[in-house]
């Protein structure tokens, strides 16, 4: 249908691949303690994310895993015995990636830019102390305003649109987002 002006037809750009590709990620407090990997490695499988984020992660943790994480040969981990270790597994090559302790609480983060098939884009990887009591509360909201001023954001999902990065915010706290969660528990 036409019209004086001209064509309603709305001029459209060609769909590439880099537009219609995603990511799979898959994001896991493991709970040190009293987590069980035989879960999460099902999880894994049924999922088959290209990028995995471990929170809480330990040396048993990830010897319990090394056979199933083999598949993700670009890696960037920092296990700690106290509930604040944090792993980042990827099919994709990481480009270029940090290890960043946030605030007073000395507590890691993992930022990667992470180079896939559809282009470049960065995760973040950040497990805050819970916001227990007054002090902790401190310490998690100390370390969201320092990596505000880095420039940077935790992030849940981002753009794999090549020369564009953008990022959606976590908020913090679990989310609705995966089912799996709900069935590992």
């Amino acid at each position: 249908m036409a019209s004086a002006g001209g064509s309603n037809d709305v001029a459209k750009a060609p769909i590439t691949a880099a537009d219609s590709f995603s990511h799979r990620a898959l994001l896991a407090n493991v709970s040190t303690r009293t987590g069980q990997p035989e879960l999460l490695v099902q999880v894994i499988r049924q999922f088959k994310p290209d990028i995995i984020v471990l929170e809480e992660v330990d040396e048993p943790w990830l010897s319990a895993l090394a056979q199933e994480l083999a598949a993700y040969p670009h890696t960037q981990a920092v296990p700690r015995p106290d509930n604040f270790g944090i792993a980042l597994y990827s099919r994709y090559p990481i480009r270029r990636g940090e290890t960043r302790y946030v605030g007073d609480a000395e507590v890691p983060s993992v930022i990667a830019e992470i180079e896939s098939p559809a282009g470049a884009f960065t995760v973040i990887a950040t497990h805050p102390v819970p916001p227990g009591n007054a002090e902790n509360s401190r310490l998690r909201f100390a370390a969201w305003f320092e990596n505000r001023a880095c420039g940077t954001v935790p992030v849940a999902e981002g753009s794999s649109r090549p020369g564009r990065r953008s990022c959606r915010y976590s908020g913090f706290r679990s989310t609705p987002a995966s089912v799996a969660s709900k069935r590992a528990k």
